[in-house]
């Protein structure tokens, strides 16, 4: 008998033992939890459909960019077609989302036949252009005078002019003078303005390849500039081909002058390819405003991007997301809009694989990237972000100065573990580690030693938040 109660004694120890260590631990699968909405993680082009709004707010992204085309909204002179676009601002606002509208001047009645090519065609009437722009804010300023119906806020951010360099890109581009496009520019932020003061109006986006051409043409850095139309053709530029006089030309009499000409509140920067360079491209552009890096952010950005990567991979596409949107906020960016909900959308060759779900509608792992992202935010909008990279590459701290309930956290792959423990003072943590082709894991809470994570990404910090 004394034996028989001895082992039940001891059996009854070891199963609380196992009781209490598995009650430390608890799935937490990406897929299925609920993200709550941020504003500093966006969406460039969430496609036509208003259905598909709902998965933009499910994966707790908070602002949202969608075109305001002219030629769609007043297509023909006097006359709009307000619906299509009044349903959109609806649904984004309905769920609780920010709309950021970027012009595009794209009435052949209204603009010159030769530069009906590119989405910023230049006004045949500037007044007309004014006009225009007036009567979409109008619309959607929330002033109660000709609003659109069952708007619950004002549109905070409006742009013109989107990635104005060259006459060639359709995604935008500028066909006309230097001075055409300042005035075009700045009859757009003014009439903004005139309506809606409180809006905030974007310098349109300046494309990645051109950023890094100023990176070069200053001296600032040698790597080699590139953009692929197919697998064997490419656009390449080195430092010395930037130092021609064409390339010169168009920095100093029209990349500079709009920049300096304009009126804008904020600038944007495009930001593809390898992440590494974005603190440069920030900071050269900040030089270049005179603006500090946290009024500029980027309306379109992404990764894994063909042009500097020879084969596409799921992981690859998880860490875009949590590095190039960390990345951003520790220097103080505002906010980046990922580009594309779906790959159905039309880009460029090397971007093509760029956008949250694949071309038969399944979410790739970038959407459960931010996914985690907006649960590790917990809805904390004051957050402050620290890339730790001169000591632990790719590491970061997040911070959250005005909550007391928020302790710091530290995000990275998998193999900082041991570091990011080292942080921890020796204090009791949690720990979370998410594969991302699975985007899911689990949680261990109030540990102090390592956990098994053999790769992926690892996430520890004294109070992860519930699920």
């Amino acid at each position: 008998m004394t034996i028989f109660t001895r082992k039940h004694f001891l059996f009854s120890l070891l199963l609380s033992l196992f009781t209490s260590s598995v009650s430390n631990a608890e799935s937490l699968d990406l897929r299925t939890i609920t993200a709550p909405t941020n504003y500093h993680l966006g969406l460039a082009f969430p496609g036509g459909s208003v259905h598909n709004y709902p998965i933009i707010k499910e994966a707790g992204i908070g602002i949202v960019r969608i075109s305001a085309s002219w030629g769609r909204i007043q297509p023909t002179e006097g006359t709009f077609d307000w619906q299509g676009f009044d349903s959109k601002i609806q649904t984004l606002q309905h769920l609780g989302l920010k709309p950021f509208i970027t012009f595009e001047s794209n009435a052949n009645w209204a603009t010159r036949a030769d530069t009906h090519h590119i989405r910023n065609g230049e006004p045949l009437d500037i007044n007309q252009w004014k006009s225009f722009v007036e009567a979409v804010v109008e619309r959607y300023n929330f002033d109660g005078y000709e609003d659109a119906p069952n708007l619950n806020a004002p549109i905070q951010y409006y742009q013109a002019a989107n990635e104005w360099i060259s006459d060639q890109n359709r995604s935008g581009g500028w066909a006309g003078s230097t001075e055409a496009l300042i005035d075009y520019i700045n009859t757009a932020h003014d009439a903004v303005k005139k309506i809606d003061p409180n809006a905030t109006f974007v310098l349109g986006g300046l494309a990645t390849f051109n950023l890094d051409a100023l990176l070069l043409a200053e001296g600032i850095e040698d790597f080699l500039v590139q953009q692929k139309w197919g697998h064997f053709s490419s656009t390449t530029l080195s430092a010395e081909d930037v130092q021609s006089t064409h390339i010169q030309n168009i920095i100093n009499n029209h990349f500079r002058a709009v920049l300096f000409h304009s009126q804008y509140d904020l600038a944007d920067a495009h930001l593809y390819g390898p992440i590494e360079r974005d603190p440069a491209r920030l900071n050269q552009l900040s030089t270049e405003t005179t603006l500090p890096i946290d009024t500029i952010i980027s309306s379109e950005c992404g990764g894994p991007s063909l042009d500097y990567e020879d084969t596409y991979t799921d992981e690859n596409h998880f860490h875009a997301v949590i590095n190039r949107n960390l990345n951003l906020l520790a220097l103080e960016s505002p906010f980046c809009l990922w580009f594309g909900l779906g790959e159905a959308m039309s880009t460029t060759w090397g971007n093509q694989k760029v956008p949250l779900f694949d071309k038969s509608g399944q979410a790739k792992p970038g959407y459960y990237a931010y996914k985690l992202l907006a649960y590790l935010f917990d809805g904390q909008e004051n957050i402050t972000v620290e890339a730790l990279e001169s000591t632990f590459p790719w590491v970061f701290r997040i911070q959250f100065p005005e909550s007391q309930a928020h302790t710091d956290l530290f995000i990275g792959p998998a193999s900082s573990q041991a570091d990011l423990i080292s942080l921890s003072n020796n204090q009791k943590f949690d720990a979370f580690c998410v594969d991302p082709l699975t985007s899911k894991g689990d949680i261990t809470r109030q540990t102090t030693t390592a956990i098994e994570c053999n790769n992926g990404i690892i996430v520890l910090g004294a109070k992860l938040p519930n699920n």
